[in-house]
């Protein structure tokens, strides 16, 4: 699958034209199409299981689909009568279409063809098919895909709304890395977020490809790696924030905004943070987890006197008051003594693991308390008779 993403991405610029081309002359087409077409193929058994497992569902294919108004046509590219390659099958695609439908583009391209006599019809890349059936005829199966019209059929539309959520209503090579993670193809994300890094260095979606790629050595458990890559983020979103400021400094100080980062860059210590505490390295986890709490309380203290400057008729006095809902307080000593500690941490020892992501001060204060846990081992041990 993957492979063919790959193919996709590379070729982008003449899928984009060939779909352009195709859509044009299915608009224009002036004589209607057989109300039957067919495609000849050998598929691999394992596919073929796959599309029995899931008649009535939905199938699309990664590109453009060739088929043809001649079925003897298709039976030379099935290999009808000729000894099949092992684990594969011979198939048939009955392929009924309907002008009346909205799809994707298709058009009879005969007289572009090399091969006119092939009678083919070329189906856009993304065109959605449902598998009405799945039957075997003597030597090769006969699979019916019904054409649907996109925004009709539920499970579509959930997820299309679901990609869009995920990814944005626009493509790019960081929604294009976003969407592999998604699917557990780690090594293809990075090699899109690498591309990103090479092609576009000044792009400014390379923040988010350098977490991203962070996050995915995160997950493999190559930590070295994960921390150069988020040490990376921080530099580059430093230079972005000091950028930003020497452009604000050029204009009225009524015309602009206070640059909105201490989240993400609290949201990147708290991954390094993560990181040096899965690698046993407490003193330092503790430290960065410190830097969380310290761009956190920048970030609300920004927020509250910005949200104070606005006219009491605004009503934000319920925003003033869950900034101060949120402001726990952060401080920790790291001189503490035992019994302050275990004070401090009352049920420490059973502290959950340190999350990926933080939603509150508490789950900070929580990932500090626990490094000063490991710091204090012998506490630590005293906890467990508890």
């Amino acid at each position: 699958m993957t492979q063919n993403i790959a193919c996709l991405y590379r070729f982008r610029f003449i899928i984009t034209e060939v779909h352009r081309q195709l859509d044009s002359l299915h608009k224009t087409r002036t004589k209607p199409l057989p109300s039957i077409i067919y495609r000849g193929t050998a598929v691999k058994a394992i596919l073929l299981e796959n599309l029995k497992e899931n008649l009535n569902g939905l199938i699309s294919m990664n590109g453009f689909v060739s088929a043809s108004l001649n079925q003897q046509i298709t039976n030379i590219y099935s290999g009808k009568g000729d000894p099949v390659r092992p684990g594969y099958e011979r198939v048939l695609f009955k392929l009924p279409i309907n002008d009346k439908i909205a799809t994707r583009p298709y058009a009879l391209i005969r007289e572009f063809s090399d091969i006119p006599d092939e009678d083919e019809i070329l189906f856009s890349a993304g065109t959605i098919w449902r598998i009405n059936s799945i039957n075997k005829d003597e030597e090769i199966w006969i699979i019916e895909l019904e054409l649907i019209k996109e925004d009709e059929d539920k499970r579509l539309i959930e997820l299309t709304n679901y990609l869009k959520q995920q990814l944005g209503e626009t493509s790019s090579l960081l929604t294009l890395g976003s969407f592999l993670t998604e699917i557990g193809e780690y090594e293809e994300a990075a090699e899109y977020y690498n591309i990103l890094l090479t092609e576009f260095p000044d792009n400014h979606e390379n923040i988010a490809a350098y977490i991203n790629l962070g996050s995915i050595r995160y997950e493999q458990g190559e930590f070295n790696l994960a921390h150069g890559y988020f040490k990376s983020a921080i530099e580059h979103l430093n230079k972005k924030n000091n950028w930003n400021k020497n452009k604000i400094r050029k204009k009225d100080e009524t015309d602009h905004e206070e640059p909105d980062n201490h989240k993400n860059i609290a949201a990147i210590y708290n991954n390094l943070g993560n990181i040096r505490y899965e690698q046993g390295k407490f003193d330092l986890a503790h430290g960065y987890f410190k830097s969380v709490s310290e761009h956190l309380n920048k970030k609300n203290n920004w927020n509250k006197n910005k949200i104070r400057k606005k006219d009491e008729t605004d009503h934000e006095e319920p925003a003033v008051m869950d900034y101060e809902k949120m402001d726990i307080s952060s401080h920790i000593d790291d001189e503490v003594n035992y019994g302050e500690l275990h004070s401090q941490a009352g049920c420490a020892g059973r502290l959950p693991p340190p999350k990926s992501r933080f939603s509150s001060k508490n789950d900070i204060r929580a990932c500090r308390l626990r490094c000063l846990l490991h710091k204090y081992i012998k506490l630590l041990l005293n906890l467990e008779d508890f």
